[in-house]
């Protein structure tokens, strides 16, 4: 995990890694300047703020406005593409990230969560429209 216990690794400092495999673990350290990505360290925002940035990010938004947070996205994507093995780099990782986030690809999935999630909600609503709890017991 991250800096006080994110799952998420921060630009603007090294990280240690624990690389775990059936042959047995490693330490690795994580520099984000190697590859490119320099930050300073991600303000403290409200739910609704965080909310709102990742649905610009997601949405396409690539102002530098949301750089910073963006970035953060397209590293910690990037890694995981690697560690979970779908690419063959770290590099190859953030492209990946890159690309999708240009394509829209994220906002088309949370999208269909959206949708999926309230078609879900029609379906557990009552038929009159009413209370359901008032049908228990």
């Amino acid at each position: 995990s991250g800096i006080e216990g994110s799952e998420d690794l921060p630009l603007y400092a090294s990280s240690l890694i624990r690389i775990v495999t059936p042959w047995g673990d490693e330490t690795r350290v994580m520099d984000p300047q190697k590859f490119g990505f320099r930050s300073e360290p991600l303000p403290a925002l409200s739910r609704d703020e965080q909310i709102e940035l990742i649905r610009r990010i997601i949405a396409g938004d690539e102002s530098s406005e949301v750089k910073r947070e963006r970035d953060h996205v397209i590293f910690n994507a990037g890694l995981r593409f690697m560690w979970f093995e779908k690419v063959g780099s770290y590099e190859e990782g953030f492209q990946l990230a890159e690309a999708l986030l240009k394509r829209k690809e994220a906002n088309k999935v949370m999208q269909r969560w959206v949708d999926r999630s309230q078609h879900y909600a029609r379906q557990q609503q009552p038929p009159d429209g009413g209370d359901a709890s008032a049908k228990i017991g």
